[in-house]
Formats: structure tokens, sequence, C-alpha cells
């Protein structure tokens, strides 16, 4: 066991917002990419973030294909990521806390006070407010 993000698709994830995000994203990682050491690739929605020196847990991996998005929901399939509370965590929540906006439903092993610190790395890069994931701060007891 270990520290982990879960993530599913909503059925109504419109791909012109989904791509936005992930273009979000990439801003956000690319912010902290030297610092983390993260290799980052981006292509058409998709994203996967790994560390180049072996500081990291798992790859963090969004898929952007609307299709394996399809399938995904009527399997009620979850993705997930185990960080293990490693350095690129905050990267990793401050992603999907811009894609919850588009979308995305995160549940987590964290609880609010863990996600502070990415909702506010996504802030400070993206320029506005970003909240922490509705579930997450449901499931830690925040105020809503």
């Amino acid at each position: 066991m270990g520290y982990t993000h879960y993530w599913t698709f909503s059925p109504d994830i419109d791909e012109d917002v989904w791509d936005a995000a992930i273009d979000e994203c990439c801003k956000i990682l690319n912010s902290v990419r030297d610092q983390l050491d993260l290799s980052v690739e981006h292509d058409n929605g998709y994203v996967f973030v790994s560390h180049q020196d072996h500081r990291g847990h798992e790859t963090f991996e969004i898929a952007g294909d609307p299709l394996y998005r399809a399938r995904a929901r009527s399997n009620g399939f979850h993705d997930f990521c185990k960080t293990n509370r490693k350095p690129y965590d905050i990267v990793v929540t401050a992603c999907l806390c811009r894609l919850a906006e588009a979308g995305l439903t995160v549940t987590s092993d964290g609880d609010a006070s863990d996600w502070q610190p990415g909702a506010q790395l996504a802030a400070q890069v993206l320029g506005r407010a970003i909240q922490i994931p509705l579930t997450v701060r449901r499931a830690s007891g925040a105020a809503a």
C-alpha cells in the first residue's frame, strides 16, 4: 500500500475543455520540470510524467484518447498514481486539481491539506484560483 490518487472520467467531458486543461497541466509541469527532474511528454490530450533520476514512485499518466476515456467510463475503471508523497506529488495534485475542473472525478488517500501545495502551485502558474477537488475536500471533512 502507499499514498495514491485515483480518478475516473465523467461522461460529459468536452474535448475542447479537456484539451485546454491538458495544455495548462503541461504549463504546471514545465514550471517545475528542472527543479524536480521530470520527464514530461505531451501529445494530443495525453500527458506522461516520470522522474529521470528515480526520485519518483509511479509514472503519472493521463490518457487523452476519447475512446480510451469512454471505455474507462463504461467499465467503471479508475486510473491511479501512487506518489508515496515523493516530491513530484505536488505536480500530480496540481494537475489533478486542474483536470477536475474539466470533468475528472478525483479521490485520494490524502486529505485537503495534502493537496493544498498542489492547488497553490497550479494557481501560481495559471494566474487564477484553483480549487482542491470537491471529492477530496468532502472526504477530508473540509468545507465544500
